[in-house]
């Protein structure tokens, strides 16, 4: 028995309504991870240097820098650059700024540099891991302000003196970048908590921050 034109449009209709109700399932079965698969990973959070401003008084500005990953030295000027004396309430220039750099093992270039220093100081017992005199935390804070690795890290200012507490101490071996021969016993200080003191730079002094141009003296007093 034939179908009439009007049987054939109704099931003409039927079938391209049931294939209308698929294509969204499969649109959406297409858009599944498979089983197993490995997940995306989430975008990674910019790295950069975080500067809080925590006391503000009398000409003195008190700066902490944080960070959510390993910082270079020019991220970390860029941020001081960025906090203007338009901090304080009257816009006066501070005479007196304290930064808080919370730990040098945040800060690569600077663990290299505090290592470097280290090895070329006659007041370093390499063999020991300690200075040959001196507390390591006053001997940590001295040798970083005469070795010019902070020099030029805030611009408009010159290092007037340097604080390190809980200063760590590993093998050279573990820092490849300072070249020792592999079967080298030497230790190195890398890291500690930092604080540095600066004060306005003289009118027309150089500020070059070149790390590593100042070679440490054989004792940090000379």
């Amino acid at each position: 028995m034939g179908v009439n034109p009007t049987q054939r449009l109704v099931r003409i209709a039927g079938a391209l309504a049931a294939a209308a109700l698929l294509l969204p399932a499969l649109g959406t079965a297409q858009t599944k991870p498979r089983p197993g698969a490995p997940a995306k990973p989430a975008p990674a959070a910019e790295c950069r240097a975080q500067v809080a401003v925590v006391e503000q008084n009398a000409g003195k500005l008190a700066l902490r820098v944080r960070t959510n990953c390993p910082v270079a030295r020019e991220q970390l000027k860029a941020a001081l650059l960025e906090v203007k004396p338009s901090a304080f309430a009257d816009g006066a220039r501070p005479v007196e700024l304290r930064v808080d750099l919370g730990r040098i093992v945040e800060h690569p270039w600077l663990s290299s540099a505090f290592a470097r220093a280290a090895l070329a100081s006659k007041e370093w017992d390499k063999s020991q891991g300690k200075p040959r005199q001196r507390n390591i935390n006053q001997f940590a804070g001295a040798l970083l302000r005469i070795s010019g690795a902070l020099d030029g890290l805030a611009p408009g200012w010159t290092v007037q003196g340097v604080a390190a507490e809980k200063v760590l101490v590993q093998s050279a071996r573990a820092m490849p970048e300072l070249g020792v021969a592999p079967g080298d016993k030497a230790l190195v200080p890398y890291d500690a908590q930092l604080w540095v003191q600066f004060a306005p730079a003289p009118t027309g002094a150089a500020q070059t921050g070149e790390v590593g141009t100042v070679i440490p003296p054989a004792r940090l007093d000379e």
